[in-house]
Parts: C-alpha cells; sequence; structure tokens
C-alpha cells in the first residue's frame, strides 16, 4: 500500500474507435485513459487495505459504452524490513526438519536422533526451515532477501571444513534413510550422494570451524534469494569438505547433558529482509466495444 502500480484494459472496437476507457474501485472512479490505441492504463494507488473489484467501461466515436468483467485483487501492506533469526523455540517457531543418513544403516532412520553425526564419508547431513508462507514458514512469499546464514553447533572436538549445498529433491525428516529419501523413494544414489539430480554441485557456501565447540556459519543467501522467487525449498545437504576425519557430533535437535532436550535449539537460519509484503494487480481487462452491439454477432471478448 502506498506505491503506485499500474492498471490496464485492452479495448477494441470493430466500427469505429474507441474514444476513453474509464476505470472504477467499485463504484468509485479511479481515472481515465485518453490513449488513441490499446492497452489503455492508469496508475493506482490503494488508500485502504483489503479486497477491490476493478473494473472498466470503454466508449467508443459513436457514443456506445462496454464494461468488462470485473477483476478481485487484495491489498495488503509493505511491512518494514527487517531481521529474522528462525530456531525452534524461539517466538513459537517450529519449521526447522534435519536426520542425517548412514551408511552403515542403510534402512534406518535418524530423524528422531537429538544429534547429527559428522565424517567423511559414512553419513550425509540434512538441514531445512520452513521459510517462506508458501511452505508454512513465517516470510511472506515474494519477500526481498539481503542475505541468509546457516548455523549449526558444533559440540565436539575436531576441526572441518564444511559446504552447504541446495537440495534438488523433496526428503521427509521421519522417513529419509541411506536408501530412500522419502518411504518407497529412492535417492538417485544412495546417502543423496548425486550432485546433479540429488543435490545442487554448486555449494551456496562454505566455512569452518575449528577444534572447540562452536558455531559454523554458512552463508546461503543465494538459495534463499530463489527459493523467494517461488523455488522449492528442500532445505540443504551440508557436505565435509577438509580436515579432521574423525566423528564429529553437531546438536540440532537438543542439548546434550540437559533433560528433557530442547527441540531444535542449535540449528538456526539468520535472514535479513528489505520488503516483506509486496502486492501486484497483475490481471488485465479485457473488452470490445460496438456501437450498436445488437447489430453484430462477432461483438464479444476477445
Amino acid at each position: 500500500m502506498g506505491a503506485f502500480i499500474s492498471i490496464s484494459a485492452v479495448a477494441g472496437d470493430i466500427d469505429g474507435s474507441v474514444s476513453k476507457v474509464e476505470f472504477f474501485a467499485g463504484n468509485d472512479k479511479i481515472g481515465e485513459s485518453l490513449s488513441p490505441t490499446s492497452p489503455y492504463t492508469i496508475p493506482w494507488s490503494a488508500s485502504l487495505v483489503g479486497p477491490y473489484r476493478f473494473t472498466a467501461v470503454a466508449h467508443d466515436n459513436l457514443g456506445a459504452s462496454a464494461s468488462s468483467m470485473p477483476v478481485f485483487v487484495s491489498v495488503i501492506n509493505t511491512l518494514p524490513g527487517g531481521t529474522l533469526n528462525l530456531q525452534d523455540g524461539i517466538n513459537g517457531y517450529t519449521g526447522t526438519s534435519d536426520t542425517y543418513l548412514s551408511t552403515n544403516h542403510s534402512t534406518i532412520n535418524f530423524g528422531f536422533r537429538t544429534q547429527l553425526l559428522s565424517d567423511s564419508f559414512r553419513y550425509t547431513k540434512l538441514i531445512r526451515f520452513s521459510i517462506f508462507e508458501s511452505d508454512g514458514g513465517p516470510v511472506p512469499d515474494g519477500a526481498t532477501i539481503q542475505f541468509a546464514r546457516l548455523s549449526m553447533y558444533k559440540l565436539s572436538s575436531y576441526d572441518h571444513t564444511y559446504r552447504a549445498h541446495r537440495m534438488l529433491v523433496d526428503w521427509d525428516e521421519a522417513e529419509a534413510t541411506w536408501e530412500q529419501r522419502l518411504t518407497g523413494v529412492a535417492w538417485s544414489s544412495p546417502g543423496g550422494n548425486n550432485p546433479t539430480s540429488d543435490y545442487f554441485s554448486t555449494a551456496d557456501g562454505e566455512a569452518s570451524i575449528g577444534s572447540s565447540p562452536g558455531w559454523l556459519e554458512i552463508d546461503v543467501t543465494a538459495s534463499v534469494q530463489q527459493m523467494a522467487t517461488g523455488q522449492p525449498n528442500y532445505g540443504w545437504r551440508l557436505v565435509p569438505v577438509t580436515g579432521n576425519n574423525n566423528l564429529k557430533t553437531v546438536l540440532h535437535e537438543g542439548i546434550l547433558h540437559r533433560s528433557p532436550p530442547q527441540a531444535k535449539t542449535h540449528d538456526r537460519l539468520y535472514l535479513t529482509l528489505t520488503t516483506w509484503r509486496i502486492w501486484v494487480i497483475s490481471h488485465i481487462l479485457q473488452f470490445v466495444v460496438c456501437a450498436i452491439p445488437s447489430q453484430f454477432s462477432d461483438c464479444r471478448s476477445p
């Protein structure tokens, strides 16, 4: 609300010429176009949020007129930008999914475990956040994303460098195993290891973590920006690159040595947003106008 957009109508006259097109929101005239050619366009800005019913009335040079079919549009507020921390247990958020796949236990699901296991080859680590409204998250679809950072807490020792690769296929925290991503649906390669059909071969970002416990933080801005344009959100695969190959523990569903465990308190996705909501009128009003409509059997909507 507050920004101007264009409302357009396509009109024609089979026995003369269109002299003007008037535009209405409900019963209120909001403007007219005297353009010599179609389409006919006016700028418009909503004064209030809510639903609107738009119509256009075309007039020809002989005094005849015709109305378009209505187009219905909802106008919502453009909210200010800001930052958002998606982390289970924070502000009621519960949208984190994560699991690891084990080559040693290829048919067992580990989505219920309170930690992810990591080494160089035996485990695949998957994580996903519900980000946008279309996938159950809090961020309105179409939001402009300035920055996104994936953070995971390593509890154990041993240094390593990891990359975050965006997943290409859907998977379920409670169903995924080394062999299957969904019940009855196999990975392209066991462990989700195919870099052309299971996950993108190009990483979003890369980061290193030292031997001491601490946060592993990877820039995933590119993927979240693509998700904002409507591309599917299947989360990320955490791929080990270099470093110590001993077994490492990454907290995801709880804090060790605390009972009961807190759900996913050590996975988080940090977002910086510039625009939360946008609204667009994408419909075009189309119709024809005839001087004496009853005399023309082809006086109809194009």
